[in-house]
């Protein structure tokens, strides 16, 4: 484990604009932090918003108590907290 990103999903009640928080954390290994060339927090920041947005949000939160009022697909992504685990830096956003 190298890097645990903190963050929290913004989703939106169809067809109302009301909206539900939804919190998680996400771990970056080693191997992935290798694959993708990460070498710093702000590395970490861009390429996670990129991999958040090119899944299902069920693989980073547990979305089956909103999935049938909630419009999955409207959401918006805030990263709070970035920490790497080795050095223990970390910025928050």
């Amino acid at each position: 484990m190298r890097y645990v990103i903190n963050f929290q999903v913004k989703f939106y009640e169809k067809p109302s604009n009301i909206s539900r928080k939804k919190r998680a954390t996400y771990t970056i290994t080693d191997q992935e932090v290798h694959d993708n060339n990460l070498n710093n927090i702000e590395d970490v920041y861009n390429w996670f918003i990129i991999f958040f947005n090119n899944n299902p949000c069920d693989l980073f939160i547990n979305n089956k108590d909103i999935k049938n009022v909630l419009d999955l697909d409207l959401f918006k992504l805030k990263i709070g907290r970035i920490t790497d685990s080795k050095t223990g830096d970390y910025k928050t956003f």
